[in-house]
């Protein structure tokens, strides 16, 4: 039982872990497009 549950909590670290990662990859690829926009109605 007590690894079962270990096993459990490691999925749950990684599959937090990876949203994490996500979110953060799409955050700075929505802040580029942002900067990228804004540098173009500028010139």
């Amino acid at each position: 039982m007590s690894k079962l549950r270990a096993m459990s909590v490691l999925a749950l670290e990684i599959f937090f872990t990876v949203l994490v990662g996500l979110a953060g990859v799409g955050m700075a690829l929505f802040a580029i497009m942002v900067i990228r926009n804004l540098y173009k109605g500028q010139r």
